[in-house]
């Protein structure tokens, strides 16, 4: 319904059943029935949707209060794809404590009941949980999982930094919760005349910060304004969380004793902390150091670790590989940091740990991203007579900016663009008059951009096209930087490559070392097939991807090698071009076909059409 409402506000004219399904990829039914229940709310919430024969559907707004009220109760997540649809039923299933049944489910997540089976049935095989998983008729799926287990299972979704997990963690922890919920829990050691190692203190926390997160979203009597010692303590009386109680119990009473960092040692810890990120910020033009958020967690997290004792022993951990595939960029930082703290502080940093400094940067960019895409409230688009692919284009950003304004305008209506007064203008070609806004320059035929694309767009506008993000990864392909290797070793080969980029003046020198010592901290060779070198530092004068079809031996199969050569200051570009050669991972028949080709030209066609 909110989608619906949405493509009404965004079109302004009439649409028809069809157009609105097409659109939704729903069925004309689930809109007309959507549609009738839009009506029934329509005059107590200041609108109405008229109907006119072959014509279709249009919102008219009377009492834009109210009406707006009634919007934003309206909104929703927007499930695009099978692999998010699947990860928000997982996350459902770890929330809900009682039985959901298809029905809720599909009306939660926007598609037909046969499709949430249909989802269900390869979520059980992803997840390993068909014997965790109860039906009951007339009751519907609930997991079967001791609070424990659930709790590790969600302490696993909070490390992997899962957006799904956080968008719901988040509506009901705030940094007053935390702080409230840090002080009850050392209320009890204090009773108890406990006291912990500081990993183990940080895991308690968390523990008991998602405990409350599950009660709370259980029970939706509780909001954040509403927390106490006192609700949380009576929470856990209610019978249906005894095995939450019971747990945490244990969780205090069932731990070794203490081994603290000193007082001395946390002001050195949150000094270096501090005066680190401030150096990434003035090097790659982030913010990190500004989030006092990711601060305070980012301290908390190293202070455990101090502490010597990583946190394997009391949680699952998200893998390290999979974080330094996915979060190339943040990885890389997360590698620098563990370099700073084992100098400053003279310990050993191990990968797993590592691994989880990279969550909380991770988690740190992805909320940045959208909320520099949220921030773009009014949206213009230039486009020919501000119809046809116009409108085509509106849809597509749409889905980006979920919550702003757009419009679109004929190339000769620069005067109504400057009364619109827009916050960023995507246009098909450059405009005469300027704008103190982003002009982002587009392919009329559409955009295919990401969040972390259109960022990295907005980032680079000027007087040239802004290509979209197919485009602007395949121009960093060039002949002159690819080959075909037989019999040498990886490392002899990365230093081949690096050699090359350095002599054509590409990079700055240091760049090969760069390389070699990033890839001696973590390979980045993934698989049998594919390899993202690149190096700890941002050298490179121009951007450039220089590929080898590399086959250590006669007997293993062709390996692909991707060396990325990205000037400093892009994290969103890095972040781009790590998303579009990670995609090939789960592309068998492309990377085969890729490390087959016998030319740089064969060799681009296939990626280009892969892509």
């Amino acid at each position: 319904m909110y989608r619906i409402v949405k493509l009404f506000l965004n079109y302004s004219q009439f649409m028809t059943l069809v157009d609105l399904a097409t659109i939704l990829k729903v069925s004309t039914r689930t809109i007309r029935t959507d549609i009738d229940e839009l009506m029934k709310d329509a005059s107590e919430h200041g609108f109405e949707i008229l109907e006119r024969p072959k014509k279709g559907y249009y919102l008219v707004i009377h009492n834009s209060e109210r009406f707006q009220q009634y919007f934003d109760t309206l909104k929703k997540i927007d499930f695009k794809t099978p692999e998010r649809r699947r990860n928000m039923l997982y996350m459902n299933l770890l929330f809900q404590n009682n039985y959901q049944t298809i029905a809720n489910l599909s009306e939660l997540l926007q598609v037909s009941k046969s499709q949430i089976k249909i989802d269900l049935k390869r979520l059980i095989q992803e997840k390993n949980i068909v014997n965790q998983l109860e039906r009951r008729a007339h009751y519907g799926i609930r997991l079967t999982v001791s609070f424990e287990e659930r709790l590790a299972m969600m302490l696993e979704q909070y490390y992997a930094a899962d957006i799904d997990f956080l968008t719901l963690y988040q509506q009901f922890i705030d940094t007053v919760v935390e702080e409230q919920l840090i002080h009850f829990v050392d209320t009890l050691l204090t009773d108890r005349q406990l006291q912990y190692r500081d990993e183990q203190l940080t895991v308690i926390y968390q523990k008991y910060f998602i405990s409350y997160a599950f009660i709370a979203f259980n029970e939706q009597k509780v909001s954040a304004t509403e927390f106490s010692e006192a609700l949380f303590q009576k929470l856990l009386l209610i019978p249906a969380f005894k095995p939450c109680a019971d747990y945490l119990v244990q969780l205090i009473e069932n731990q070794p004793k203490q081994l603290a960092v000193s007082t001395v040692d946390r002001v050195k810890i949150e000094h270096e902390i501090e005066a680190f990120f401030r150096r990434i910020d003035n090097l790659y033009q982030t913010n990190m150091s500004e989030d006092q958020e990711f601060m305070r967690l980012i301290k908390l997290h190293i202070q455990a670790l101090i502490g010597r004792q990583p946190f394997q022993e009391d949680c699952h951990q998200p893998l390290t590989i999979e974080m330094s595939q996915r979060y190339a960029q943040e990885f890389d930082f997360s590698l620098k940091l563990a370099d700073m703290l084992e100098e400053a502080f003279n310990i050993q940093i191990t990968a797993v740990e590592v691994g989880l400094i990279c969550t909380h940067l991770a988690v740190h960019f992805e909320r940045h991203k959208y909320r520099q895409i949220n921030n773009y409230r009014k949206i213009a688009i230039v486009c020919s007579s501000g119809g046809g692919s116009a409108h085509l284009i509106k849809l597509q950003l749409s889905y980006l900016f979920t919550d702003a304004t757009i419009q679109t305008f004929a190339l000769n209506a620069e005067e109504k663009i400057s009364i619109f007064m827009p916050d960023i203008i995507f246009s098909i070609k450059p405009l005469r008059a300027s704008y103190q806004v982003p002009v982002v320059l587009i392919n009329e035929l559409g955009l295919d951009l990401t969040p972390n694309t259109l960022l990295e767009a907005i980032a680079q506008q000027s007087s040239d096209v802004a290509k979209n993000d197919k485009q602007a990864f395949l121009s960093l392909f060039n002949k002159h930087y690819f080959r075909c290797e037989r019999q040498l070793s990886y490392t002899q080969l990365l230093t081949k490559m690096a050699i090359q980029l350095e002599e054509s003046d590409i990079v700055e020198s240091g760049f090969k070392q760069s390389v070699l010592e990033r890839e001696n901290l973590l390979s980045t060779l993934y698989g049998e097939r594919l390899a993202i070198p690149h190096p700890l530092e941002l050298l490179a004068k121009q951007n450039q991807i220089s590929v080898a079809l590399f086959q250590p031996t006669p007997n293993e199969p062709v390996k692909i090698i991707f060396l990325l050569a990205i000037q400093g200051q892009q994290v969103n570009l890095i972040r781009m071009i790590t998303e579009k050669i990670f995609q090939l991972l789960g592309k068998e028949q492309t990377l085969r076909e890729l490390s087959e080709a016998s030319s740089f030209e064969e060799f681009y066609v296939i990626l280009k059409n892969s892509l």
